[in-house]
């Protein structure tokens, strides 16, 4: 039985079809539309349509981990699109 509340599944949520969600925790793709629905969660299209805006004015301004996690994508995905577009990465304060 899965837990729908544990973090790692939740944490799936939304980043891939549902399809592909579905085979990683072996149900199907209706149970996991149905869960996503319940958690709040959009579907991986609709993150990458919507919060490219979004996501482009904060980078930089955090770390790119903390920028991935909160657009439900890759720190890579974070880091391709800010050097793209030639942002710096995020320094604390009085780093060198």
């Amino acid at each position: 039985m899965i837990d729908w509340t544990d973090r790692r599944v939740l944490s799936l949520l939304g980043t891939m079809p549902d399809e592909a969600v579905g085979e990683l925790l072996g149900c199907s793709r209706q149970t996991v539309h149905r869960y996503r629905r319940l958690a709040g969660i959009a579907s991986h299209r609709d993150l990458r349509q919507l919060s490219r805006a979004d996501m482009d004015a904060e980078l930089g301004t955090a770390p790119d981990r903390i920028i991935a996690e909160r657009y439900r994508c890759s720190v890579y995905t974070v880091y391709r699109r800010r050097e793209a577009l030639g942002i710096r990465a995020w320094r604390r304060s009085g780093a060198k």
